[in-house]
């Protein structure tokens, strides 16, 4: 068996790192947001449009811990995700375990690198400073970008907006930004558009 860990401290006081690991509610503030509870108590993840879908049911809950058993997941179904809450006043110290792999695959790596971007999320949005979820309903919120002055590659994922209705697809396809800053690629199912545009006027809180 093989576990994934990760411990963080938090800015904030644990009942507010609590309500974030309780419900489908609280993890769409920083996980998912295709998040929802099911009418037997569960909590469903719904990722890239649903290609995915997690299902977790809460085992146990104390003020000091969470855990959740996932039913889903050819890799998931079984394991569970372990919240374990230190409290120290105005700040908290989470240690989380993604625990029962069967075996350390490439996915459960992957998994493990995922988990780190989201312990981060998860206390951005304990100390009230939101990134919002690392997965959209079908694309990742995600940046990756080298050090200032580097060739950087750069990814963002944005809705469209009625804006770019008429130009290039539907709302509600996405853009794909990526360095050069001058470049973008929107893509709507398997049709893929390349455009020129000046983004520092388009996006200017991404530049």
């Amino acid at each position: 068996m093989a576990d994934i860990r990760h411990s963080i401290l938090i800015d904030a006081p644990a009942e507010r790192v609590r309500s974030l690991v309780i419900s489908a509610a609280g993890f769409s503030e920083w996980w998912a947001a295709d998040s929802s509870g099911t009418e037997d108590g569960a909590a469903e993840l719904g990722f890239f449009n649903k290609s995915t879908v997690y299902r977790l049911r809460l085992e146990s809950q104390s003020a000091q811990e969470i855990l959740w058993r996932c039913e889903t997941g050819e890799e998931w179904n079984g394991t569970r995700l372990r919240f374990a809450l230190t409290d120290s006043g105005p700040t908290t110290t989470l240690r989380f375990m993604h625990e029962g792999w069967a075996n350390e695959t490439d996915y459960f790596t992957s998994c493990n690198t995922t988990w780190g971007e989201l312990m981060y999320r998860l206390k951005a949005a304990a100390e009230g400073k939101s990134r919002g979820p690392l997965f959209l309903s079908c694309v990742l919120a995600d940046k990756v970008s080298e050090s200032f002055g580097q060739l950087q590659l750069h990814w963002i994922t944005v809705p469209l907006t009625n804006f770019w209705k008429n130009s290039v697809g539907k709302c509600g396809s996405v853009i794909r930004i990526r360095q050069p800053r001058s470049r973008f690629e929107t893509h709507e199912g398997e049709n893929l558009v390349s455009l020129i545009r000046p983004l520092s006027k388009l996006f200017p809180q991404t530049m």
